[in-house]
């Protein structure tokens, strides 16, 4: 991993936020990786393990289907990616901002 405070760091955050969220609401509901990948149309579960680790981001085209699956309206999704997204630009203008000083 990169130094702290590298934009890959507050990528991967970011990216790792998200899948946190999604592994929590999963192991509330009791369903499986295998269950969520299978919802989801991959053949294995490695991708949800991914996904969760925080180590790739899902497709755009798979997010309704994911809130389908956790039983997220869009506007909350909408709204758990966007406090992610909103924490990473913070820490990225952060980052810039000493390295500019």
């Amino acid at each position: 991993m990169k130094s702290k405070g590298s934009h890959r760091d507050s990528k991967e955050a970011f990216s790792e936020g998200l899948g946190e969220f999604f592994k929590k609401k999963r192991e509330v509901l009791k369903k499986t990786q295998k269950e969520a990948s299978d919802f989801l149309g991959y053949s294995s579960p490695q991708f949800i393990s991914n996904f969760e680790r925080g180590l790739c981001g899902l497709p755009l085209n798979k997010l309704k289907k994911l809130g389908d699956f956790y039983g997220i309206s869009v506007k909350q999704l909408s709204k758990v990616i966007m406090d992610a997204y909103r924490r990473y630009l913070e820490q990225e203008l952060k980052t810039s901002k000493k390295n500019h000083a």
